[in-house]
């Protein structure tokens, strides 16, 4: 997932690397081309249960 990918501004990335661990990194490429990444360790079962809060969201506007 990219958010903000329009070549101007800051790019924020969400991807999984390997088995529960997903990689985040911030790009600041018009400006410093600076970027960070982090490995994320989610606990167990933590994106199952955000997946489920999206559902719930979902149905609630869509109703």
């Amino acid at each position: 997932m990219t958010w903000l990918n329009s070549g101007r501004t800051v790019q924020f990335k969400i991807k999984p690397l390997s088995p529960g661990v997903t990689g985040v990194s911030l790009y600041d490429g018009p400006s410093s081309q600076v970027t960070v990444s982090l490995p994320l360790f989610p606990a167990t079962g933590w994106i199952d249960d955000q997946r489920a809060r999206l559902e719930k969201v979902r149905r609630a506007f869509t109703s």
